[in-house]
C-alpha cells in the first residue's frame, strides 16, 4: 500500500514561500513603483467602499431616553448668585469625575427672596454655557417650565 503525499491544508491567508520576494506578495495590475508603502496601499481595500451613509443626529429627547433618574442632588437654597454658580461648576465636575450620568440642581421657586427669583436665571445662564462648551449633553427643567419648577435636571 503506498501512501499519497498529504496536501497542505487550504488557509485563507495566503503565505509566502522562504525564497518568495516579500513585494510579489502585493502585486497588483499596476506594479508599484514607490516601495512598500504604495504596494500595500494598492493592494487593501478602499476603507470607504462598504460604509453606509452617516445618519442624521438624532433629537435631544431621543439621545436622553438612555440617560438614568437622576443620581446626584445640589441643593442652592440659600446661596447668593455667586455662591450658587460656583456651586453648580463644582458639583457638576464632581458629578463628571464620579461618571454620574444625569443629576439635579435644586434652585428654588424664589418665593421667600425679596428681589423674586434670582437662582433659576443664574443656574440656567450657566448650563447654557456648559452645554456650548460640550461640558453637559443638555437640561431641562423638571415641570417643562422654569416658572413652574424649583429644580432643574441636567444629563451629562
Amino acid at each position: 500500500m503506498t501512501r499519497r503525499p498529504r496536501k497542505p491544508p487550504r488557509r485563507a491567508i495566503p503565505r509566502l514561500d522562504a525564497k518568495a520576494d516579500p513585494g510579489s506578495f502585493f502585486m497588483t495590475e499596476k506594479p508599484a513603483t514607490g516601495g512598500f508603502a504604495e504596494a500595500l496601499e494598492n493592494h487593501l481595500p478602499d476603507p470607504t467602499a462598504h460604509e453606509s451613509p452617516p445618519s442624521p443626529p438624532r433629537p435631544s429627547g431621543e439621545r436622553l431616553k438612555n440617560h438614568p433618574p437622576p443620581q446626584g442632588e445640589c441643593d442652592c437654597h440659600g446661596l447668593t448668585a455667586a455662591e450658587a454658580e460656583a456651586a453648580v461648576r463644582r458639583f457638576l465636575a464632581q458629578a463628571d469625575r464620579a461618571a454620574l450620568r444625569t443629576v439635579r440642581i435644586i434652585t428654588g421657586k424664589g418665593l421667600h427672596s425679596p428681589a423674586g427669583p434670582v437662582l433659576r436665571d443664574v443656574v440656567e445662564g450657566e448650563l447654557r454655557l456648559l452645554r456650548k462648551k460640550g461640558a453637559i449633553v443638555a437640561f431641562r427643567w423638571e415641570k417643562k417650565e422654569k416658572e413652574k419648577s424649583g429644580s432643574v435636571l441636567v444629563y451629562l
